[in-house]
């Protein structure tokens, strides 16, 4: 059975970089055959070469175009998954990219990727990357979509730094630190300049990486969460080993409470790692948008404390009740 193909979604405001880091994707000499979807293959993109028709469906995309590198660059029509499903399965490739528009929210379309294994699409959300104008993004910070598409991402690019003063730089991070979740990463750039292996391959869904994530906190501010002043931002709870059993089945009804129902806010992603019923199951839930799953990882060392940890991104969220939820759901 062949894996499922790791998709990772660009997003980022109108000339932050993205046309820029997908023409590099599309041109290096980085040893990954990546498949780039677009919304049109444009003359910016500088792309040159044959439509490939050999062997395709035609029905699932309107260009195809393949790169001297092994990439492919493609716009698809109709439902994007079941384009992109059919062209992963008659050709092979490590990567899938989507790019999105400027003002498109990232959420609906990484949500697609975080579906039930049933439905054997072939592809799996990997990550979702936010890229930053260094110089001008400042003016966007009250815009809901910029918010949003920072919020959502696991790994936010500072670009255009060389455009930017140190002082200006410091003072954006600053105020993105305040809307990402205490979980993801940031990274200055010039030109998109990147490590590409390393930022196409985020692993953020992954269970382990979950579980290092919370456990290790890859911010100071991980205990607490923190938001912006225009209430987008994140809120992390932890429970200790004094107060840890969760039944995963109220746990589960009170988590899709949150997220559909939107009693304490906005959620728009969430991840966490608990310790569920007297077995000391160590369970993983992790939530896109509108859609949140969880399943048993392992269970926790007997030697070891136990820490359940949640982290919730969104807008508006009351710390106080997602907690009630939270403890709604303890045995």
């Amino acid at each position: 059975m062949m894996e499922d193909v790791p998709v990772t979604v660009i997003s980022g405001y109108l000339g932050a970089g993205k046309s820029t880091l997908v023409r590099r994707i599309l041109s290096e000499e980085h040893g990954m055959k990546v498949l780039v979807v677009e919304n049109e293959i444009g003359e910016e993109m500088g792309i040159e070469g044959a439509l490939v028709t050999e062997g395709l469906d035609r029905s699932s995309v309107t260009e195809f175009v393949e790169l001297p590198n092994g990439c492919v660059c493609c716009t698809v029509k109709d439902e994007l998954t079941d384009s992109l499903s059919r062209v992963v399965k008659m050709k092979k490739f490590d990567l899938v990219v989507i790019e999105m528009s400027g003002l498109a929210d990232p959420g609906p379309v990484a949500s697609l990727f975080w579906i039930d294994e049933e439905l054997e699409l072939g592809l799996r959300l990997d990550g979702v990357i936010c890229l930053v104008d260094a110089r001008h993004a400042g003016r966007h910070l009250g815009d809901p979509i910029f918010m949003k598409q920072v919020a959502l991402a696991d790994l936010v690019i500072v670009n255009k730094v060389d455009l930017a003063s140190e002082d200006e730089i410091c003072s954006l991070e600053k105020d993105l630190a305040a809307l990402v979740s205490p979980t993801s990463r940031m990274q200055r750039t010039s030109m998109s300049v990147c490590d590409l292996r390393e930022a196409l391959h985020l692993k953020t869904m992954r269970n382990d990486e979950v579980c290092t994530a919370l456990a290790m906190g890859r911010r100071e501010d991980l205990e607490e969460g923190h938001s912006h002043p225009e209430g987008v931002g994140s809120v992390t709870l932890r429970f200790t080993e004094k107060a840890v059993g969760f039944s995963s089945d109220e746990l589960t009804r009170q988590l899709g409470k949150l997220v559909w129902e939107q009693p304490a806010g906005e959620v728009w992603r969430l991840k966490a790692m608990v310790c569920v019923g007297e077995a000391r199951e160590r369970w993983i839930f992790q939530g896109v948008h509108e859609l949140f799953d969880g399943e048993q990882y392992g269970s926790w060392d007997v030697d070891k404390p136990v820490v359940s940890s949640f982290i919730f991104i969104g807008k508006n969220l009351n710390r106080d009740l997602l907690m009630e939820h939270l403890n709604a759901s303890l045995i």
